[in-house]
């Protein structure tokens, strides 16, 4: 007997219709643990404290990111993903991280007191 290419054997049916469901509707997973995203968080930050501080309060030219408030932190590291931002480094390192690894960075630093 030839079966038509769209028949689908029953068994593969009920998860079929999971995929499915998760590619029309993406869950986000987030950490159980609460202390998970401050670990996350802090092995994140290592790489900001190299030029801004182990604080964040920045050194020289280099800008204090500790403190700033949310919005404006998010603002300023999508500014850097412009290929035309007016600094090589930050474009580099600003288009390394996710919205969510940003909004680690940001409340990580925002427990920090401005320069």
């Amino acid at each position: 007997m030839i079966r038509p290419l769209f028949m689908i054997d029953n068994s593969l049916v009920p998860a079929a219709l999971v995929l499915g469901a998760l590619v029309l509707h993406p869950v986000k997973i987030e950490a159980a643990d609460p202390d998970q995203n401050r670990i996350r968080a802090q092995s994140l930050a290592v790489s900001c404290q190299g030029c801004h501080g182990s604080q964040g309060l920045g050194q020289g030219t280099i800008p204090a990111i500790s403190g700033l408030e949310k919005n404006r932190f998010l603002e300023r590291m999508a500014s850097f993903r412009n290929p035309d931002a007016s600094t090589s480094v930050m474009h580099r390192i600003a288009s390394s991280y996710s919205e969510e690894e940003w909004a680690l960075l940001q409340a990580f630093f925002s427990d920090r007191p401005p320069n």
